[in-house]
């Protein structure tokens, strides 16, 4: 299922259920929640930005005050979510790469919020009782580390 979306600036969004398909350049480009392997190239790009993701909830101001704080982290970090290089990614004209940065900004803060928080929290509900679980089978106990 799908949706055109006109983005108002000459480019064209498909929106996805998979993610938000953009005609850049004349390419398509799928934005699309990060996958593991995009992960560590992400790390070392929003190293710069950490401070506005642990200061203040997302929000619509979000892709300013990162331009404003690193606005290369920020290009780096789409490079890495589109899997393009970064001089590909410095080719696109400011409006689309605004409406690129945007797309990845909701797709992947949707997916975490939804997703992977989710599902890391329940994750570490069980870690306790899996580690005293293997702890046991092992004949150790907490206290004889």
């Amino acid at each position: 299922m799908s949706k055109t979306n006109d983005t108002g600036n000459g480019a064209e969004a498909i929106v996805d259920l998979r993610g938000t398909e953009f005609n850049v350049r004349g390419e398509k480009i799928m934005v699309v929640p990060i996958v593991i392997g995009q992960i560590p190239g992400l790390l070392k790009a929003v190293k710069s930005l950490a401070p506005l993701f642990s200061s203040a909830p997302p929000s619509a101001d979000m892709l300013t005050s990162m331009m404003d704080t690193d606005a290369d982290a920020v290009i780096d970090i789409i490079a890495v979510a589109l899997n393009k290089p970064r001089a590909w990614v410095n080719q696109v004209p400011p409006d689309e790469f605004i409406e690129l940065a945007g797309a990845v900004l909701e797709v992947n803060v949707d997916f975490f919020m939804k997703r992977v928080l989710p599902a890391l929290r329940d994750a570490m509900k069980r870690l306790p009782e899996s580690l005293a679980q293997k702890m046991a089978g092992a004949g150790m106990t907490a206290s004889s580390n």
